[in-house]
């Protein structure tokens, strides 16, 4: 008996409750949503891959007309679960973004922009720069898979041993490139406060 043999049960298909929707051009996405008194926030992503933001420079994009703040590791808003630096890493949280003044990849956002529009928003951005104390990196991923191991999740599934008793074993490397994504809503997020205690995002 295989493992794909017919009574392996298998549940039955369920579609998607939204896919006509989406495929027929009716359907809403978040972004499309509308609330009254919105501001728009844009990112400014860092320009190095690894390394220490020294300084942020946003008093230029301050000073555009419609900025209603500007949030950098500085002066972001507490998050308790990123309140000590030392233990993020020990339990495994997840990057910090905005609560640290280390930078992990190049991209990463390092500031937001705050405004009354999109052009103000996408304006003000462009005028902030960091400087920054860099660090070595790597682009090889066997080196950096070689250099930070993967950490052992303590769960075990199945024999390892059983491999020497194979009647067929296959060894081969592939290199998988990137999905070409064919996005069909923009990347967007709505937060809107319905009440003091209440926040609903469409996302």
């Amino acid at each position: 008996m295989g493992f794909f043999d017919n009574d392996i049960w298998m549940p039955p298909a369920e579609g998607r409750v939204e896919a006509e929707a989406k495929v027929t051009g009716k359907g809403k996405y978040a972004a499309e949503y509308e609330v009254q008194h919105v501001c728009y926030g844009v990112f400014v992503a860092s320009t190095i891959a690894g390394g220490t933001i020294k300084a942020i420079h946003t008093d230029d994009a301050r000073m555009v007309d419609g900025v209603l703040d500007i949030l950098t590791h500085e002066n972001r808003p507490p998050l308790s679960v990123f309140a000590d630096e030392a233990k993020i890493k020990e339990a495994r949280l997840g990057l910090p973004i905005f609560h640290t003044k280390q930078i992990y990849f190049y991209g990463q956002p390092i500031a937001l922009v705050v405004a009354n529009t999109l052009e103000e928003a996408t304006y003000a951005a462009s005028l902030i720069h960091a400087d920054y104390e860099r660090s070595a990196f790597s682009v090889d991923f066997e080196k950096a898979q070689a250099a930070v191991p993967l950490a052992a999740t303590g769960k075990e599934r199945g024999s390892v041993d059983a491999w020497s008793n194979a009647q067929h074993i296959v060894e081969a490397e592939y290199n998988i490139k990137m999905e070409v994504h064919s996005p069909m809503e923009m990347h967007a997020t709505i937060a809107m406060w319905t009440a003091d205690d209440k926040l609903t995002l469409y996302d």
